[in-house]
């Protein structure tokens, strides 16, 4: 996600490749930069820049959308806490869609074998929803055979409580 925000960022707002706004482009209220949460430790603009982050395709459209300079978005993108929490908030969004896909995952498997299985649904698109299960199929393997070996893993690194 940084790779695409950073993409489109090279030339700057203007095209001029100038990336430093003008002086009452990089004002912030004094309230809004000091009032930090102590659950995250950022302040109420910094959690609405990930916001805008999370929503937008380029630094430049998230530091507008949350009222503050591009120069300022780019600080928070270098504060380790800050970058902590834009990765924790992209995680979130992955695992929540992780979860509807799984609620979907009996209709898809049916809608496969529905194209499967009807003698009307063209020869190209039976081939196109075998290959797609047997591809499927053999992904769900493979990602299980590492899980468990990373779980293998994980044990033989576990000290051992005997000695």
């Amino acid at each position: 996600m940084w790779d695409n925000l950073c993409q489109s960022e090279t030339q700057g707002a203007n095209g001029t490749g100038n990336v430093d706004p003008t002086p009452e482009q990089d004002l912030q209220t004094a309230d809004e930069t000091s009032e930090v949460d102590p659950g995250d430790g950022l302040t109420a603009v910094q959690r609405r820049a990930i916001e805008a982050l999370l929503a937008h395709n380029t630094v430049t459209a998230a530091a507008t959308a949350c009222g503050v300079s591009r120069r300022t978005m780019y600080r928070f993108l270098k504060d380790p806490q800050f970058k902590d929490a834009f990765r924790k908030a992209q995680y979130d969004i992955v695992d929540h869609a992780h979860a509807r896909l799984q609620g979907i995952t009996h209709e898809a498997v049916e809608a496969l074998r529905a194209v499967l299985n009807n003698p009307e649904t063209p020869a190209g698109v039976r081939v196109s929803a075998s290959r797609a299960a047997l591809t499927l199929a053999y992904e769900l393997v493979e990602s299980e055979d590492v899980r468990r070996r990373i779980e293998v893993l994980e044990q033989l690194r576990k000290p051992n409580p005997y000695g």
